[in-house]
């Protein structure tokens, strides 16, 4: 299990297959998932199985994926976080993503967060530009992409679904206060 980043409060790694019960209980969070696909059998063998293909595939394919957010002082897991490849009408582009389990809402997590992936996805892996797919009435999530600097860009479909775009080339959210 590979630490990807950290923060004062915040641990990001790699998710690792003995995270599915926690996997299964950020699932079970009506909140966080409300705007998110639920799996449809949500129990740990099948979880299990979910993430042994996606860390074969993200992790050791592409480089990157999403990844366990463990709150430091208690060690729990409170969310998952990360980068993912996203193919849009006008290419592939890589995602930026971010789910806070709800009891954790409000305290600036999901900013924390994702500032750090941002940074960590332009110096460590040399990427040029983020986007971030985000449904249009989901507000918090807006406010934290605008937060670490990222633009709107128009509205996109993706599977079906409209989102709102945003966007963030290297250099222009670094100085971006969390």
């Amino acid at each position: 299990m590979r630490a990807i980043a950290e923060t004062p409060r915040l641990l990001l790694r790699e998710l690792t297959i003995a995270d599915a019960p926690a996997m299964c209980r950020l699932n079970a969070d009506e909140r966080m998932m409300r705007q998110l696909p639920v799996p449809a059998d949500n129990s740990v063998a099948a979880e299990r199985d979910r993430l042994a293909r996606y860390i074969a595939r993200a992790y050791r394919v592409d480089g990157f994926g999403i990844w366990a957010t463990i709150w430091r002082e208690t060690e729990e897991i409170i969310g998952r976080c990360g980068l993912r490849r996203q193919t849009l009408d006008d290419g592939e582009h890589v995602e930026l993503t971010y789910q806070i389990a709800s009891a954790w809402w409000g305290r600036g997590i999901a900013t924390e967060a994702a500032g750090e992936i941002r940074d960590f996805a332009f110096s460590s892996l040399g990427l040029d530009r983020l986007i971030a797919l985000i449904l249009p009435d989901n507000i918090a999530s807006r406010g934290v992409a605008e937060k670490i600097g990222m633009c709107y860009l128009r509205e996109v479909t993706c599977d079906g679904q409209t989102f709102r775009l945003y966007e963030i080339e290297k250099g222009a959210g670094e100085q971006v206060s969390r």
